[in-house]
């Protein structure tokens, strides 16, 4: 139904020379956009000034399958303070179309070790980038 919906706007755009995109394509932009929105709405909630500093870091959290990309593996598990760096640079999840992961907030009564920043992965093209080296380490 929905596509069904976008017809006309699609269509006006193949009349300009746009392509047309799939429904894969389609489906791949909406769950990426969700993903986004998602991810950034949660960390809007834990570093809402009214909560005192009550989340400190983030843990990247991963779905681990064998669609994983080697990234979202990597970054599986890795945690980083709420004012590093990397969220400026790399932003969080997705890190590339159809990213699955997300981020835990890490509590104030919770301990953690900062990890060391990725290498050898990178996210996608668009997907943000990671901190230069010595950046915030």
């Amino acid at each position: 139904d929905a596509l069904r919906a976008l017809e006309p706007v699609l269509g006006q755009r193949t009349a300009e020379g746009w392509s047309v995109p799939t429904p894969a394509q389609i489906a791949t932009a909406v769950r990426t956009t969700l993903t986004t929105v998602y991810n950034h709405g949660r960390r809007s909630f834990f570093e809402d000034p009214r909560s005192g500093g009550y989340v400190q870091a983030y843990r990247w959290s991963s779905v681990l399958d064998d669609r994983t990309t080697d990234f979202c593996r990597w970054m599986n598990g890795k945690t980083y303070p709420v004012e590093d760096p990397i969220w400026k640079t790399l932003g969080g999840p997705p890190a590339h179309f159809n990213c699955r992961s997300l981020l835990l907030p890490v509590t104030i009564e919770e301990e953690y070790t900062k990890s060391k920043y990725p290498t050898g992965v990178e996210p996608a093209p668009g997907f943000g980038t990671l901190p230069v080296p010595g950046m915030g380490s």
